[in-house]
Protein backbone atom coordinates (compact mmCIF):
# COMPACT_ATOMS: atom_id res chain seq x y z
CA UNK A 1 0.00 0.00 0.00
CA UNK A 2 2.82 2.48 0.95
CA UNK A 3 4.45 1.37 -2.37
CA UNK A 4 1.19 2.40 -4.60
CA UNK A 5 1.03 5.77 -2.51
CA UNK A 6 4.26 6.46 -3.09
CA UNK A 7 4.36 5.99 -6.88
CA UNK A 8 1.16 8.02 -7.22
CA UNK A 9 3.75 11.56 -6.80
CA UNK A 10 6.72 12.28 -8.07
CA UNK A 11 9.99 14.06 -6.26
CA UNK A 12 10.24 16.34 -8.92
CA UNK A 13 9.21 20.09 -8.69
CA UNK A 14 6.21 19.93 -11.83
CA UNK A 15 6.16 16.21 -11.30
CA UNK A 16 7.22 13.56 -14.95
CA UNK A 17 4.86 12.06 -16.98
CA UNK A 18 1.29 11.30 -15.21
CA UNK A 19 2.82 11.37 -11.71
CA UNK A 20 1.75 14.41 -10.11
CA UNK A 21 3.84 16.45 -8.13
CA UNK A 22 4.05 17.17 -4.38
CA UNK A 23 1.39 20.07 -2.84
CA UNK A 24 -0.42 20.36 -6.56
CA UNK A 25 -2.90 22.42 -5.51
CA UNK A 26 -1.05 24.65 -3.33
CA UNK A 27 1.77 24.88 -6.27
CA UNK A 28 -0.96 25.84 -8.93
CA UNK A 29 -2.70 28.24 -6.80
CA UNK A 30 0.52 29.86 -6.40
CA UNK A 31 0.93 30.03 -10.19
CA UNK A 32 -2.36 31.28 -10.37
CA UNK A 33 -1.63 34.26 -8.08
CA UNK A 34 1.78 35.17 -9.33
CA UNK A 35 0.16 35.73 -12.84
CA UNK A 36 -3.00 37.58 -11.39
CA UNK A 37 -0.72 39.91 -9.59
CA UNK A 38 1.72 40.36 -12.39
CA UNK A 39 -1.80 41.53 -14.67
CA UNK A 40 -2.85 43.56 -11.92
CA UNK A 41 0.72 45.22 -12.00
CA UNK A 42 -0.13 45.60 -15.74
CA UNK A 43 -3.25 47.50 -15.76
CA UNK A 44 -2.66 49.93 -13.00
CA UNK A 45 0.64 50.98 -14.49
CA UNK A 46 -1.95 51.31 -18.30
CA UNK A 47 -3.93 52.77 -16.23
CA UNK A 48 -2.66 55.27 -14.20
CA UNK A 49 0.55 56.03 -16.89
CA UNK A 50 -1.14 55.58 -20.55
CA UNK A 51 -4.73 56.84 -19.88
CA UNK A 52 -4.57 59.94 -17.69
CA UNK A 53 -6.10 63.13 -18.92
CA UNK A 54 -2.09 64.51 -17.78
CA UNK A 55 -0.90 62.60 -21.32
CA UNK A 56 -0.71 64.36 -23.87
CA UNK A 57 -1.12 61.95 -26.61
CA UNK A 58 -4.35 60.22 -24.83
CA UNK A 59 -5.52 63.72 -24.53
CA UNK A 60 -4.55 64.34 -28.11
CA UNK A 61 -6.85 61.48 -28.61
CA UNK A 62 -9.75 62.15 -26.86
CA UNK A 63 -9.92 65.65 -27.93
CA UNK A 64 -10.04 64.52 -31.84
CA UNK A 65 -13.20 62.08 -30.79
CA UNK A 66 -14.77 64.42 -29.30
CA UNK A 67 -14.30 66.94 -31.76
CA UNK A 68 -15.55 64.49 -34.47
CA UNK A 69 -18.43 63.45 -32.60
CA UNK A 70 -19.44 67.00 -31.96
CA UNK A 71 -18.93 68.28 -35.33
CA UNK A 72 -20.22 65.53 -37.77
CA UNK A 73 -23.83 64.74 -37.61
CA UNK A 74 -24.79 61.00 -38.28
CA UNK A 75 -26.85 62.32 -41.23
CA UNK A 76 -24.19 63.75 -43.07
CA UNK A 77 -22.83 60.13 -43.53
CA UNK A 78 -26.45 59.11 -44.87
CA UNK A 79 -27.01 61.67 -47.40
CA UNK A 80 -28.22 58.51 -49.93
CA UNK A 81 -31.49 58.37 -47.37
CA UNK A 82 -32.48 62.00 -48.15
CA UNK A 83 -30.52 62.98 -51.16
CA UNK A 84 -33.31 62.36 -53.59
CA UNK A 85 -36.29 62.80 -51.59
CA UNK A 86 -37.45 66.51 -52.53
CA UNK A 87 -37.11 65.22 -56.19
CA UNK A 88 -39.00 62.34 -55.12
CA UNK A 89 -41.87 64.61 -53.71
CA UNK A 90 -42.08 66.76 -56.62
CA UNK A 91 -42.23 64.36 -59.16
CA UNK A 92 -44.87 62.32 -56.83
CA UNK A 93 -46.67 65.53 -56.30
CA UNK A 94 -46.95 66.24 -60.03
CA UNK A 95 -48.57 63.10 -60.56
CA UNK A 96 -50.92 63.05 -58.62
CA UNK A 97 -51.57 66.63 -57.95
CA UNK A 98 -54.53 68.74 -59.74
CA UNK A 99 -53.42 71.52 -61.77
CA UNK A 100 -50.22 73.15 -62.49
CA UNK A 101 -47.94 73.02 -58.64
CA UNK A 102 -45.34 74.70 -58.12
CA UNK A 103 -42.98 73.18 -55.03
CA UNK A 104 -40.15 75.31 -53.63
CA UNK A 105 -38.26 73.08 -51.37
CA UNK A 106 -35.39 74.71 -49.80
CA UNK A 107 -32.10 72.89 -49.95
Amino acid sequence: VDTCRRMLTSDKFFGEGVKLPHNCNLKLLSLFGLHTLITYWALVYYYQSWLPANNPSWRKVVNKEWEEAVNNSPWDHMTHVWGYSDIAATNIGSAVGVGVRKFYIPA
